[in-house]
């Protein structure tokens, strides 16, 4: 009796999250702060970064969509509400309407580029290159985020043009100073498919 006892206590005790990921939680202010020092290290570049963490975060939110069964954009905007991504989630054949938006801040521009890069894999997950705007944002005051979307096109996160004057940004928005490109910049430019310098995906 001793011994089995014994052998009992040196088994390790099951975790109750056992064969399960582990997850983590990230609240609002936090992520608004990791957005502002993405800001403040690499300006309008941040913007991309961020459109393809939402890219990344998609791939389960999809998953778990699909589990659910249905019509694939309702229940991924039910899992988006579920995951506190935002307060309510609706989409329409052009147009994804959010409320409550965890990115949304006080601010003069579009913040939510995460839920743009989830939106972008949402709606492309049963095939095509979809474009997907965020045509204005709850942090610019109004009542909820309006994001268009649009089929084919580049991904709006980066948007490149040979202009010496003033860059294209990654959300088509002109960097507030001069610029004239290296020659060897202008070279890559001229040389590389437009598709290629963008990122396009094609979801298949």
């Amino acid at each position: 009796m001793a011994r089995l006892a014994k052998a009992a206590a040196s088994k390790p005790a099951k975790s109750p999250r056992a064969g399960r990921e582990a997850e983590v939680s990230l609240s609002k202010s936090e992520l608004i702060a990791v957005r502002e020092l993405l800001d403040s290290v690499m300006t309008l570049a941040s913007h991309g970064i961020l459109f393809r963490v939402g890219n990344i975060l998609a791939d389960s939110i999809v998953g778990e969509a699909r589990a659910k069964g249905g019509p694939l954009a309702e229940a991924a905007g039910t899992v988006l509400v579920a995951r506190h991504f935002a307060e309510a989630v609706r989409f329409f054949p052009h147009k994804i309407q959010v409320s409550g938006s965890i990115e949304a801040k006080t601010g003069e521009e579009p913040t939510c580029h995460v839920l743009r890069g989830i939106f972008q894999k949402v709606v492309s997950a049963d095939g095509g290159v979809f474009m997907v705007r965020e045509e204005s944002c709850a942090s610019q005051g109004g009542a909820e985020c309006v994001f268009t979307v649009e089929r084919g096109g580049r991904m709006p996160w980066c948007s490149v043009k040979a202009n010496t004057s003033r860059p294209s940004g990654p959300v088509g928005v002109a960097l507030q100073r001069p610029y004239t490109p290296s020659a060897s910049a202008m070279s890559r430019m001229a040389s590389t498919p437009a598709a290629s310098n963008c990122g396009a995906l094609a979801i298949r």
